[in-house]
């Protein structure tokens, strides 16, 4: 996909410092009530985040995003991806596992120093 280059590699960075390790502690903690398979969750992922990212790709015949948007984007694009890996994750749940995967990520979020912390309950 024709996305600006910082937009791509912080996406690279928070999949490789989330995705990964969400994936591995449903497989070994959770519960789900629909059986996944690991590229089905990837791709739901992909699809939610493909809904916010559209307007900056790059494509011909229109014009390319500002740097005030790609600003805009790079900022919020660090909650984006925790949203979309909240609902294509934690949507397969059961009640108790979505409050393990509640708690799990918010550990992986505070250890990770991510910049917008979840407010406490």
């Amino acid at each position: 996909t024709n996305i600006p280059y910082i937009i791509k590699s912080k996406l690279y960075y928070l999949f490789d410092i989330y995705l990964y390790s969400a994936i591995t502690y449903l497989r070994t903690y959770l519960k789900e009530l629909v059986i996944s398979v690991d590229n089905n969750i990837i791709q739901s992922l992909m699809r939610i985040l493909d809904c916010y990212i559209e307007p900056y790709k790059i494509i011909e015949g229109r014009n390319p995003p500002t740097d005030v948007m790609i600003s805009d984007l790079v900022i919020s694009i660090d909650s984006l991806f925790i949203f979309a890996l909240i609902w294509s994750i934690g949507a397969l749940l059961t009640e108790d596992s979505r409050k393990l995967f509640d708690n799990f990520l918010r550990k992986e979020m505070y250890i990770n120093k991510f910049p917008y912390l979840f407010p406490n309950d």
